[in-house]
């Protein structure tokens, strides 16, 4: 609703209530007229309401989408359960999904730009859905470190039994210790999320964020953060893992096999990094080129 349309709709329900009521008030009912702050906030109220109403039939599209692509690729057709996801996706990344961009004083905090120069995150997206191992290399500023904790959030968001884990050098680097650990991202972008589809009950059981749905099965969806340890996923199944900056740790062989060996039918690994030279993240990338 434009400026214009609401201080239009404002003069017309001020102009009706006078019409109808001035005539048969007496003096000391003047106070049953609305006042113009008391009709704003009325106004501001049903604007409120309908942004909630429209927020969450987005949220149900975007759910009913990632649960249709998995029915698809269940009954055998890949192609278009890929259709539904990168859909369902789009709409997480378009509506829901934020980013922190510290050379945007203006706005911070915004959703990703998805026009111009920036569709090549929708590509990025695209090869993560459709492939379940994939290397990144990257340099600073791309979003890439953002926009795959976002891919992760949306997964375990939409399905539920979800366990995943975010890597990377030293447990601080990928818990909830400081500004850019990517625990700590990951619970800003949960944060961030309206509250009228912020998941209810949510739980932070040391370096884990943990969803419990109130199901007759208690159905659990997490995410955890662990260091550089590569024993870490040999422990437990997974469905999911980010490890970030790959090459600058110092056994990163160990940690993309056990991780890979770790990952469930469903399950997706994602490893990104800025150059360390020609090491094994860079061969590794070569091969899988």
């Amino acid at each position: 609703m434009t400026r214009r349309t609401r201080n239009g709709l404002k003069q017309l329900a001020v102009q009706t209530l006078r019409r109808s009521k001035l005539n048969d008030l007496k003096p000391s009912d003047s106070s049953q007229l609305l006042s113009k702050t008391e009709l704003e906030r009325k106004m501001l109220q049903l604007e409120q309401q309908e942004l909630r109403l429209k927020t969450q039939e987005l949220w149900r599209r975007m759910v009913d989408a990632a649960h249709q692509g998995d029915e698809a690729r269940w009954s055998g057709d890949e192609t278009k359960g890929l259709a539904l996801d990168e859909e369902s996706l789009r709409i997480w990344n378009t509506h829901f999904a934020v980013s922190v961009d510290p050379d945007n004083p203006q706005e911070p905090i915004r959703h990703f730009p998805n026009t111009g120069y920036w569709r090549y995150l929708r590509e990025f997206d695209h090869l993560w859905l459709k492939y379940r191992f994939t290397l990144w290399p990257k340099s600073r500023r791309l979003f890439i470190t953002w926009r795959t904790i976002g891919n992760y959030l949306w997964d375990t968001i939409t399905h539920r039994t979800r366990y995943t884990f975010l890597q990377s050098r030293e447990l601080s680097d990928a818990g909830m210790v400081g500004d850019h650990a990517l625990g700590t991202r990951c619970l800003f972008m949960l944060e961030q999320l309206p509250k009228c589809v912020r998941p209810k009950k949510q739980l932070r059981v040391k370096e884990s964020i943990v969803w419990v749905w109130p199901t007759d099965y208690d159905e659990r969806a997490t995410i955890r953060a662990v260091s550089a340890d590569f024993d870490t996923f040999r422990s437990y199944p997974s469905t999911g893992a980010f490890l970030d900056e790959v090459a600058m740790q110092q056994h990163p062989e160990l940690a993309i096999t056990a991780a890979r060996h770790g990952i469930e039918k469903v399950g997706r690994l994602t490893g990104v990094s800025t150059s360390n030279g020609q090491d094994y993240f860079y061969r590794a990338v070569e091969n899988l080129a």
